[in-house]
């Protein structure tokens, strides 16, 4: 549909920029193309308040017939395209509603703690992961807060900001602080948001609680430290083991000798005394170079060899 506003005969009637307003002002006839008959050649300021007020066109009088409707023609166009164009923005809003509501869900049930930040590292918003995680409510933080809110007193905000201004991203695990101040140690990660130029506008924080990782990390440290204390006893039952058993042998091979009514000679005898001596004497270092291992107390510092240190540590340990 097409609107001609023929000028009105004075002195009845309304001004032409007036008419032009007419079809703007109803929502029925607010998309129809309007085309401006004016008597005046150029365009004057009567033309000029025509088109201000609404019009899309005008043809000046006399009116050649095939003028007009060629620019009906092109109003029609105009017209076509401009409802394919309503139709392609409608979907395209649509499109982006869903997505919108898509990321909400996503924003809002993923098991993980997410938050936004503005350029100054002030919270933006939080989900309701990082909520419950935390205990604040959304207005405590929500444009209140700096990130530094979040983490405990050792966490150093403008230093983690700047470092991910920098690379592009960051990683650390670090204590974050709850509302009741109670410690709990998290898996924070962050990324820059960035605008359609390029320019830096806010922060995206990812926020895993650690808490269960670190109770299963230490439970296998412990069993790896028990693994290791047997593996160590093995190492020295085995080093005390060989030189007592060397030394019973010895001493049962001279009692039944004994026992047969043999005189042992002093020169055998010495040597055999002897050996068992160093056996012992094996057993004894042992022992030492154990408990100096153990020892908790702290020593004052004093110069070692680390030669010596390290064939004692050969000597416990060769065997596992």
């Amino acid at each position: 549909r097409v609107a001609l506003t023929l000028p009105p005969a004075p002195p009845p009637g309304p001004h032409g920029s007036a008419a032009c307003r007419r079809p703007r002002a109803d929502e029925d006839t607010r998309p129809t193309p309007t085309i401006l008959v004016t008597a005046h050649p150029r365009a004057t300021e009567s033309v000029v308040q025509g088109l201000a007020a609404g019009g899309d066109d005008y043809v000046t009088k006399p009116v050649a017939q095939q003028e007009l409707l060629a620019r009906v023609r092109a109003m029609l166009r105009i017209g076509e395209l401009q409802d394919r164009l309503n139709v392609l923005n409608a979907e395209l809003e649509r499109k982006v509603q869903r997505r919108t509501e898509a990321l909400r869900q996503i924003y809002a049930t993923v098991p993980s703690g997410l938050y936004t930040l503005d350029a100054r590292g002030k919270v933006t918003s939080i989900n309701h992961q990082l909520q419950r995680m935390l205990g604040y409510e959304p207005s405590e933080l929500v444009g209140k807060k700096g990130v530094g809110s979040l983490f405990g007193e050792d966490y150093d905000p403008l230093y983690w900001l700047d470092l991910c201004r920098r690379e592009g991203r960051t990683a650390v695990e670090v204590a974050a602080r709850r509302k009741d101040g109670e410690t709990l140690y998290v898996f924070d990660e962050r990324v820059v948001n960035l605008d359609q130029l390029g320019e830096h506008v806010g922060f995206t924080g990812y926020m895993q609680d650690m808490s269960q990782r670190r109770r299963v990390r230490g439970i296998l440290k412990e069993q790896e430290t028990q693994a290791s204390v047997g593996r160590l006893a093995a190492g020295i039952v085995h080093e005390v083991a060989n030189p007592l058993s060397g030394v019973a042998q010895y001493l049962d091979a001279v009692l039944k000798r004994l026992d047969a009514g043999e005189t042992i000679p002093p020169d055998e005898t010495r040597r055999g005394a002897s050996v068992m001596r160093d056996a012992l004497q094996r057993v004894g270092d042992l022992i030492a170079n154990l408990r100096g291992f153990t020892r908790s107390a702290v020593l004052p510092g004093t110069m070692v060899d680390l030669r010596e240190v390290l064939m004692d540590l050969r000597t416990l340990m060769r065997h596992s």
